[in-house]
């Protein structure tokens, strides 16, 4: 396996945990989370996901086939199948399938999962220029709460791209928010540095 694909996979694993966990603990759009069915059929499409990354192909046609029908069955009320099909279509290099999924499970609940999604895919897959990768983590900041990742996560963007000046405001309200954090405290210094040169 190549460095990206176990970086691919790898990324695959991490969202499917944070996805669950997100779904399991957090009060969302979620309804009937403890039907036997919906656990049954999730459990299976996840089955088939994970049998896809290890190489068969067919397995993840078979994800797909059964996180829309999670999606029928739910009637759309639950962002987790969206999330999990999105990661397959990214996998399987469909990325205007896997945007549409994601952005069906935004519908739903804007949860930070779903973004980091879509900004991964944007940024990293699809290759989008600067702007539009802004806008989807401008969106994100509207829809979520306190998600200290997404500000991380923008604030890195913006300073690779040369946007200094508006990574140095993100880490000023983080630093608001946690003014003992040492860490924003020198990256507000190393900013203010490039800025001055």
């Amino acid at each position: 396996m190549s460095k990206k694909q176990i970086i691919t996979l790898m990324s695959l694993v991490v969202l499917l945990v944070a996805g669950i966990a997100v779904w399991k603990f957090l009060p969302s759009a979620q309804t009937d989370r403890e039907d036997p069915k919906y656990l049954a059929d999730m459990t299976l499409a996840n089955q088939y996901k994970s049998e896809g990354a290890q190489g068969d192909k067919q397995a993840y046609q078979k994800a797909i086939d059964l996180y829309k029908a999670i999606i029928v069955d739910t009637e759309g009320k639950i962002w987790l199948p969206y999330l999990n099909m999105g990661n397959v279509y990214k996998a399987l290099g469909d990325y205007a399938s896997a945007e549409v999924a994601y952005d069906g499970g935004l519908k739903i609940a804007g949860d930070s999962v779903l973004w980091m999604a879509k900004i991964e895919l944007y940024q990293d897959y699809m290759k989008k220029p600067f702007t539009e990768v802004q806008k989807v983590y401008d969106d994100s900041l509207k829809s979520t709460i306190e998600n200290t990742n997404i500000y991380l996560n923008y604030a890195s963007f913006l300073a690779a791209h040369g946007s200094y000046k508006d990574a140095l405001a993100i880490y000023k309200v983080l630093l608001e928010r946690y003014p003992d954090n040492q860490g924003y405290k020198d990256r507000i210094k190393e900013l203010e540095v490039k800025i001055i040169n």
